[in-house]
């Protein structure tokens, strides 16, 4: 507590020293004026000092403000491409990186959503070594039972015939 009093008695006696620095005839409002004005006059100085710290924008030739002016009016801005998202369902396999744009096969830009990998249906049966079968192979493999079948009974009328040929 020793410290605190002292420290306390000092800060009113430095707040008493500037009211008495302090033209007693100036009224508050002519203050409050007087204050404005300094506070005006120091951000202006700190403008200043910003606009010294700015670098001086480069002087261009005719010439090279056209040439730039065509340049800007032929680029055209890139469009990001996103990925296709995955199907409720789908096998989803993040890859641990951001994805990359398919605007064009040579585009490297990255896009801000994680990449991953959908397994299809293809993918999915290669994994597990099945194979596909589609509606058109299942028709040939039907069709080959009943030829292979009416061969067979061919070949068992044929036999048939020959034994009955030879126990006669």
């Amino acid at each position: 507590m020793p410290l605190v009093v002292p420290l306390k008695d000092a800060a009113e006696a430095a707040i008493e020293k500037l009211r008495n620095e302090m033209n007693p005839k100036i009224e508050k409002p002519e203050l409050i004026k007087q204050m404005e004005d300094t506070a005006i006059k120091d951000s202006a100085e700190v403008e200043k000092e910003n606009d010294e710290d700015k670098p001086a924008t480069p002087n261009m030739s005719d010439e090279l403000k056209k040439m730039l002016d065509e340049m800007y009016k032929s680029y055209t801005p890139h469009e990001d491409v996103y990925p296709p998202t995955p199907k409720k369902g789908d096998i989803v396999i993040p890859l641990g990186c951001l994805a990359k744009c398919i605007c064009s096969p040579d585009c490297t830009k990255e896009l801000p959503v994680p990449a991953y990998r959908i397994l299809g249906d293809s993918e999915e049966d290669e994994r597990w070594c099945t194979d596909v079968i589609t509606e058109q192979e299942i028709y040939e493999v039907q069709i080959a039972g009943m030829i292979m079948t009416a061969r067979a009974q061919e070949r068992q009328k044929t036999h048939k015939t020959a034994q009955k040929k030879v126990d006669h």
